[in-house]
């Protein structure tokens, strides 16, 4: 094993963490922010992650790395539970199992994206700053998108109706009474 070892073990304990303490995190800020400011808020926070990891160098220390690391963590983790309450609470009845499986598919396969970045920076790049530099700046593409995309959805019809908001909006009610929410086609639950 090579010296590195230790260094590389703490770099995943801090995101591992990071995830869990987001996870944890999620349901009480899902709850009382909503799931829409819940999102935007953890694409922020793995945004600020991201950046912190990108500002690391040798004479910095470990510690931007770890700090950005367990900051990423954290956004993934309340993205990775309130997105799909969120997919599940405005999908028809009909296409909810498929949306939530498609958005599982989209996880796996920007971890597999992010597999071929390592592996080609690996062995294309020279060791050095910019061969681990680089993987941590592509993370700000896809939570830089998500942060934009998520400023254009409403906030979840259920949520405003558990919170008792949504009558205040008559595109909501709207909303919350058409077919393209909780309702099927004919109009049952």
């Amino acid at each position: 094993m090579s010296a590195r070892c230790p260094l590389l073990t703490r770099v995943c304990y801090f995101s591992q963490a990071g995830a869990l303490i987001g996870a944890l995190a999620a349901y009480p800020l899902g709850w009382f922010a909503g799931r829409k400011i819940g999102m935007i808020t953890a694409a922020v926070i793995t945004l600020l992650g991201a950046g912190l990891m990108c500002g690391a160098n040798g004479s910095r220390g470990d510690g931007l790395i770890f700090g950005g690391r367990a900051l990423a963590g954290a956004g993934v983790g309340v993205a990775s539970s309130l997105s799909p309450l969120y997919l599940a609470e405005i999908a028809p009845p009909q296409i909810r199992g498929q949306l939530i499986g498609l958005y599982e598919i989209g996880w796996q396969i920007g971890g597999l994206v992010g597999f071929w970045i390592n592996y080609g920076m690996q062995q294309r790049v020279a060791p050095g700053h910019s061969q681990w530099l680089i993987p941590m700046a592509v993370q700000l593409i896809p939570a830089g998108m998500y942060a934009i995309l998520l400023l254009t959805i409403k906030e979840s019809p259920r949520w405003l109706i558990m919170r008792g908001d949504l009558g205040r909006d008559e595109e909501e009610r709207k909303r919350a009474g058409s077919p393209h929410c909780w309702r099927g086609e004919e109009g049952e639950q």
